[in-house]
């Protein structure tokens, strides 16, 4: 009997996936490491329509087959879509003063639709190629937008890490909103993606970054001196770091 594997328990293994469809032999084309992956999902992830946007552009570069959601705690990640632009677009320009503190400002054309669906097409590569996969935080009964939060820089081989990084909208801090989504973030990277290490990089007067971390179990490791150009500065930076087990 196939396994199942549970939301709430990020140290277990997902399904076994069989590699007989990979032989070169077989006469069957590849299965896409995407594919397989998503087939590994059992519980709390919920498979989304492929939409389009207001001009009929289908985004085939999208999670296939249209994203997916992730449930924890009251809110809801979820791939990005076009129409999330409008409303992605309000919370950037909102928390803009608050968030440029910590990382780097956006140009005026970096918040354009166009901008928008270029990198809703970049997002879908790299979730093909399983190196960044990044999501939209949500209000779960209301869907209402409270931030983003992305896991990148995966890699493989004898490392199996990956690094969080997130930002939370102007009125909707002190709510527990990053400490939620780092929380199911974190089960779907040990559990899904089988990642052994998660890192995080903050600086170190982001105390409200720093809680977050702290309340999810990450440790700090020390300090990266000058480690990020933020808006013309270089910054030094706390990397935190969590080890699955």
């Amino acid at each position: 009997m196939r396994p199942t594997v549970k939301a709430d328990d990020p140290a277990a293994p997902p399904p076994p996936v069989s590699l007989a469809h990979m032989s070169p032999r077989s006469g069957v084309k590849p299965i896409p490491f995407w594919r397989r992956l998503f087939r590994s999902f059992e519980t709390r992830v919920v498979l989304v329509p492929q939409s389009e946007d207001k001009a009929g552009e289908t985004m085939p570069a999208r999670p296939p087959p249209g994203g997916f959601t992730l449930h924890h705690n009251g809110i809801m990640l979820r791939a990005g879509q076009p129409t999330d632009f409008q409303v992605w677009a309000r919370a950037r320009m909102a928390s803009r003063a608050a968030i440029t503190v910590w990382e780097p400002d956006w140009h005026d054309q970096d918040m354009t639709r166009t901008a928008f669906l270029r990198r809703l097409r970049a997002d879908g590569r790299q979730w093909r190629s399983g190196r960044r996969f990044s999501f939209f935080i949500f209000e779960e009964e209301t869907e209402r937008l409270l931030g983003g939060i992305s896991l990148s820089d995966v890699r493989r081989g004898n490392r199996q890490a990956g690094t969080l990084g997130y930002w939370v909208a102007k009125g909707e801090t002190g709510k527990s909103v990053g400490t939620r989504a780092v929380a199911a973030m974190t089960q779907f990277a040990f559990g899904h993606l089988q990642l052994h290490r998660l890192e995080a990089a903050c600086q170190p007067g982001n105390t409200a970054s720093r809680r977050i971390l702290e309340k999810n179990a990450f440790a700090c490791e020390g300090v990266m001196r000058r480690y990020l150009l933020i808006n013309g500065r270089w910054c030094d930076h706390e990397i935190w770091a969590r080890v699955r087990g």
